[in-house]
């Protein structure tokens, strides 16, 4: 059975904030821009790393319209992640996002209380249910305290049609991957850099969920081909040591205390603009020059081909 979305490699575009906290609109536009000359035309706004769960809804709105307005014509998929806690939010966000001519969307379950199965049911029936025009990725994260299985996930991709893919954010052994794909063969399965690597060598076709990899997206777009044809397993196996060495270097960094995806994320962003501000919405800490400057010195110098040469 094929995936209702094929495999892809899915990329976040980060916000970039002013020290007042307002979008730095220019740096936005840029970013995006870059990432399309980059090969990378699945984006997605609004997730975690894209501090979805602390927009307010005029800034929701606002950076959607940029979003939609720099990625309209440009790019393949072009998504809007909901993060809230009623499902009342979620419409504001959804009919915003149809206003603006976007119709794909990512679900996450709201984190103030955990969803029973009453409530779970209720969820996907006023999102996937309410609008069977649009289509719907589900993100399952630990943040939204409930972790659909494998098999909720297949009844999912039964009852609703529009729902096409499930973005995985826990480490999974490659016998969880086997069985969340064998469950839902109907939808796409995206796994960040490394979990990735590791479902194709188990033979699974799925999708990449960029991460630490977009510091160099040449090679990106090479480990994701390689995953898709299993053409050179050592190779594909190489770049899996170069993932989890570049994710040591980021956890060893100084960063105080500060957790959040989006912290992570920037870092990548600012490799390829300079300019870019760290900072996250508060009371969330972003990264420090400082920090940065170790980031980059370590892949200058332990990882130098996966720092991206990128036309200014």
């Amino acid at each position: 059975m094929n995936p209702r979305l094929s495999p892809c490699i899915l990329a976040t575009s980060c916000i970039p904030w002013t020290e007042s906290f307002e979008l730095e609109e220019s740096i936005f536009r840029e970013q995006i821009r870059g990432q399309i000359a980059r090969g990378l035309t699945n984006l997605y706004l609004f997730g975690t790393a894209g501090e979805g769960h602390a927009i307010t809804l005029p800034q929701f709105e606002g950076i959607s319209r940029v979003f939609a307005e720099e990625t309209e014509g440009r790019a393949r998929l072009r998504q809007l992640g909901i993060i809230a806690l009623s499902i009342p939010q979620v419409w504001e966000r959804i009919e915003i996002g149809r206003s603006l001519g976007i119709d794909s969307f990512q679900l996450s379950f709201p984190s103030w209380g955990k969803l029973s199965d009453r409530e779970t049911e209720s969820f996907f029936e006023n999102t996937c249910g309410r609008y069977p025009d649009c289509s719907f990725l589900f993100y399952n994260v630990s943040r939204g305290l409930r972790l659909l299985l494998p098999e909720e996930f297949g009844f999912l991709a039964e009852r609703y049609s529009n729902v096409v893919a499930i973005k995985w954010a826990t480490r999974m052994e490659e016998e969880a991957m086997k069985s969340a794909v064998e469950s839902a063969p109907q939808l796409c399965h995206f796994f960040g850099d490394i979990g990735h690597i590791q479902a194709s060598l188990a033979g699974l076709k799925c999708g990449l969920l960029l991460a630490m990899a977009e510091s160099n997206s040449r090679l990106a777009h090479q480990l994701f081909e390689l995953g898709q044809t299993r053409a050179d397993d050592g190779r594909l196996r190489g770049y899996l040591e170069d993932i989890r060495h570049h994710s040591r270097i980021m956890k060893e960094l100084p960063l105080h205390g500060s957790h959040m995806d989006g912290t992570f994320d920037k870092l990548l962003c600012k490799l390829h603009q300079p300019e870019f501000p760290l900072r996250l919405l508060p009371p969330y800490q972003g990264s420090t020059e400082e920090a940065f400057a170790i980031y980059r010195a370590r892949l200058e110098a332990e990882l130098p081909h996966w720092i991206e040469s990128t036309p200014r």
